[in-house]
């Protein structure tokens, strides 16, 4: 990152924001060094935010000035100075909460209205569900405090607002919650017996326990919610029942009731976990005589083993792959070493470590986009003729290795989208012809191509997400990919189902 205040830090991306669409928006302020979006390690999904590192600091000013406020793909950004320093970052004395304001109130009326009191690092507005409020960083601490003894009070858009000085949530006392999700009661338990069950530790507002059906007196689907009084009683209800066996093989599960947004930051972070402990082992070429004990035989010598299973479909027939977890990173690469290709029964055993689907999706796209752009970027500083756009480079993914952790990267000017507009048509491959090929990598490689410049217009040319879609059909055994490139009326079928089946994660 560059020093003296050529660096700026730009907040609230909308998630598609890319490399290239920042440098479009801020060369108008001068001369870019740099633009890096800061990525998830794993996933390569955005976090929300990028650093833009001009030439001068006066530009970077600039950008501040000009720029915060203003809307990219939809969202309104923030744009301050890139604070290097992290305990002058992680400082939270400059910085103020303002509630009770109007949902038409933006970070611009509230930039504009606290201004008078000193000089403002950054302002946000937050919109949930049941309050409208907003975050002011002051610069100076002085500042903030005049700010919280000015304005308090003071009406805006006809809303009297509260202002103070800003508090962490272990400062706050924790996060007060009165709903409480449970699962794995009996099976026989009727709604009647739930409620009891939950009611004793103190009262409860509703509850919401779903049917298998709607027919009256129908099973419960054994999962529900509860919504109790005081929060006192719902960490009571928590400490008391979870883990409890009601009955035998009837063991409770009780905790805090998550949101749609909690529940996928957890998801996320186990996912993160797991795949950071490099201690699951995917196999695959098993033959079809090895069940689960044969597994956990042929994989037992290199350490302890917390699971082995081998994948079967409804029919308990042997999907021909499984999944070896280990306690230890070290056992998991000498089973991976040692195991490699070794002949059991009548296949060679293929062993590497276990990627989750998210991950494996998400690097795959990643890594096309980013042949998108290395297709058109001129990699001298802004000011040079821009070279010529050469040919989209080709869709590649290294099958049966795990794909590379790639870094964001860093555009050195001016980036240039292929598109199928300038890919020349010989470049195209029958599947006659990719069936000539002799590695499966390389005739992967060409159906990724030819997918590629079919799907992009069915995604409004929207270059993640078709890279996640092929990616996706990629994953298939070969005849039926080969199925899909040959019928564009399934590839058009397929494309539908994924986007339905990506706007879920």
């Amino acid at each position: 990152m560059q020093a003296n205040g050529t660096a700026v830090y730009v907040a609230d991306l909308h998630s598609d924001v890319t490399e290239q669409n920042i440098w479009e928006t801020f060369q108008r302020c001068g001369p870019i060094h740099s633009v890096r979006v800061c990525r998830d390690s794993a996933t390569r999904v955005s976090l929300g935010y990028c650093y833009v590192n001009f030439i001068n600091a006066a530009d970077a000013q600039k950008a501040i000035d000009d720029l915060t406020f203003t809307e990219l793909n939809g969202q309104v950004i923030r744009v301050c100075v890139a604070e290097r320093d992290p305990s002058r970052r992680q400082n939270q004395k400059g910085n103020i909460y303002i509630g009770n304001i109007s949902p038409s109130v933006t970070a611009r009326d509230i930039f504009t209205t606290f201004r008078q009191f000193g000089v403002i690092i950054s302002a946000r507005v937050c919109t949930g569900k049941n309050a409208t409020h907003a975050f002011i960083h002051f610069a100076d601490v002085e500042d903030a405090q005049r700010a919280v003894e000015g304005a308090n009070g003071q009406e805006i858009e006809g809303m009297a607002i509260t202002v103070q000085h800003f508090k962490t949530l272990n400062e706050r006392g924790g996060a007060k919650f009165t709903n409480v999700y449970a699962k794995q009661w009996p099976a026989s338990y009727t709604k009647e017996q739930v409620v009891a069950l939950f009611s004793k530790y103190g009262k409860i507002n509703s509850t919401f326990l779903p049917a298998v059906s709607d027919e009256e007196g129908a099973p419960l689907r054994g999962f529900g919610c509860f919504n109790f009084h005081v929060h006192e009683d719902a960490v009571k209800a928590i400490q008391e029942l979870n883990g409890k066996q009601i009955e035998e093989g009837a063991t409770l599960f009780v905790a805090k009731c998550l949101s749609r947004k909690e529940r996928a930051k957890a998801k996320q972070t186990r996912m993160h976990e797991n795949f950071n402990r490099q201690t699951n082992v995917f196999i695959k070429n098993i033959d079809e005589e090895v069940d689960d004990t044969r597994l956990h035989q042929l994989f037992g010598e290199f350490g302890e083993i917390t699971s082995a299973s081998v994948k079967r479909d409804e029919k308990g027939v042997s999907k021909g792959f499984g999944f070896i977890n280990y306690t230890e990173a070290s056992m998991a690469q000498r089973a991976i070493q040692e195991m490699m290709g070794k002949m059991i029964g009548s296949k060679p055993l293929y062993v590497a470590l276990h990627q989750p689907k998210e991950i494996r999706r998400a690097q795959l796209a990643q890594m096309h986009q980013q042949q998108q752009a290395m297709a058109g970027m001129d990699m001298r500083y802004p000011g040079y003729p821009m070279q010529q756009p050469g040919v989209m480079m080709p869709y590649t993914m290294h099958v049966g290795r795990p794909a590379p952790l790639y870094p964001a990267t860093v555009p050195r000017a001016h980036i240039v989208s292929a598109t199928a507009a300038n890919v020349p048509s010989s470049t195209l491959l029958s599947s006659e012809q990719i069936s000539q090929i002799g590695s499966l990598d390389d005739r992967k490689q060409q159906y990724g191509n030819g997918m590629y410049l079919k799907v992009m217009p069915m995604t409004g040319n929207d270059q993640e997400l078709c890279g996640q879609i092929v990616a996706a059909i990629l994953e298939n055994e070969e005849p039926a990919i080969v199925e899909i490139y040959n019928d564009d009326a399934k590839l058009a079928a397929k494309v539908e189902e994924l986007k339905v089946e990506l706007s879920k994660q």
